[in-house]
């Protein structure tokens, strides 16, 4: 219902570009972890360009775990949750009425893919004179401040270029880049986890036999994992060979819920140096973690998000999502050169053409020995150094 009223509204509305001093900013950011990671530098940016404005975020449950280890971006944080308490029309229109008599000038609203007409249409339903959001492929924008969303161009420059436009061009300063580093997007520093973090993350690979150097494997995902995730035992097959060919530690994390596919890859690693933890650890200890890594494997999900933040050498594994949209110019991006992918480009209509039994062709297709190659080539390129886009997402 909300999607049809967007279409019909999408037509009244004449995009445009007019001065912008906002009081009150809502930064509006329904995605998940690796979304919410993504979107930091636009709402920097947003703070710095109009420091004396009171900013809501509102957010996804992940999200909010984020913002709440990164102070100082907001002034306030409400959560967002469709799966949850906002599900259904009438519970997302109370919460757009809500919204509407805290008067909002400027809601910042970069939503994608299948709910994106829906949170332009509760964007337009707060009363917000000025709108920022990404435009739908072929129809008039709902937003008074629009770009076409590219599949070549990170989503973390994109939110940037939304800014860029409200601010007419002139209002962002970004800080100067380190060498190497013309053309990426600025993060602001990674969080710091506490004490007790960091000893939980210590322990946990601590109970872990040997002494190599620590492979961390992510297989799982939590939206549209079927499409996301490589197949369980191709990762089975990598953490054997990381252990008795690079001797290698190699731990499995996942949410308590993944507990079943975790350990169906640990059995079948068939090695002491492989195991698991589901143990349901908060945002900064899985950070602790992730930094005590030699390197990361994963899909496009939350934690590669966080690895690539962490400066952590990692290897992304991809197939309906684009690796140039999610996370730019990402050297250590794998995916297979199949036609159909990607197939999803954060767009309102996600219809593939497969059936991914159990996964996606474009997952599966993702030959193990070309992973093992990039494991190889990190862990035996030297000591570890930290990546020099730490603080940076290329473009």
């Amino acid at each position: 219902m909300l999607a049809a009223l967007a279409r019909r509204l999408a037509a009244a509305v004449s995009p445009s570009v007019p001065p912008v001093v906002p009081r009150r900013i809502l930064f509006w950011e329904s995605g998940g972890l690796g979304d919410m990671v993504s979107a930091l530098p636009a709402l920097r940016a947003l703070r710095r360009a109009w420091p004396g404005a009171a900013i809501t975020a509102l957010v996804s449950p992940a999200g909010a775990r984020l913002l709440d280890l990164v102070p100082g971006l907001c002034h306030h944080r409400y959560l967002f949750d469709p799966a949850g308490r906002h599900r259904g029309a009438a519970a997302k229109l109370r919460l757009a009425l809500r919204l509407r008599r805290e008067g909002y000038d400027l809601v910042f609203s970069p939503g994608r893919g299948e709910g994106a007409r829906e949170q332009a249409i509760l964007a337009w339903l707060t009363g917000a004179p000025h709108r920022a959001g990404f435009a739908f492929p072929g129809e008039p924008s709902p937003y008074t401040v629009s770009l076409p969303l590219r599949a070549d161009r990170s989503l973390a420059a994109q939110r940037l270029d939304l800014v860029g436009r409200l601010c007419g061009g002139d209002r962002i300063r970004r800080p100067p880049l380190a060498a190497g580093e013309s053309g990426s997007v600025p993060m602001p520093p990674p969080p710091e986890p506490s004490p007790a973090q960091q000893q939980a993350a210590r322990g946990i690979v601590a109970r872990m036999a040997g002494r190599g150097p620590l492979v961390l494997l992510q297989p799982g995902a939590a939206w549209q994992a079927a499409y996301r995730c490589w197949p369980p035992d191709h990762y089975a097959t990598l953490a054997t060979r990381c252990a008795r060919e690079l001797g290698a530690r190699v731990l499995v994390v996942g949410a308590p819920s993944e507990h079943p596919l975790l350990e169906r890859i640990v059995a079948a690693g068939g090695t002491p140096d492989i195991a698991s933890c589901d143990e349901g650890i908060d945002l900064g200890t899985l950070m602790a973690l992730l930094s005590s890594a030699a390197v990361f494997v994963g899909a496009d999900s939350g934690p590669l998000h966080l690895a690539r933040w962490l400066g952590v050498p990692r290897v992304g594994l991809f197939g309906a999502t684009d690796p140039r949209q999610v996370l730019g110019a990402e050297p250590d991006a794998l995916r297979a050169d199949l036609p159909c992918s990607p197939c999803y480009l954060h767009q309102p209509e996600f219809r593939p053409g497969c059936r991914p039994v159990p996964v996606a062709p474009c997952m599966a297709a993702i030959a193990v020995p070309a992973v093992f190659a990039r494991v190889r080539g990190i862990l035996e390129g030297g000591p570890r150094a930290r990546s020099t886009r730490c603080h940076g997402v290329r473009q």
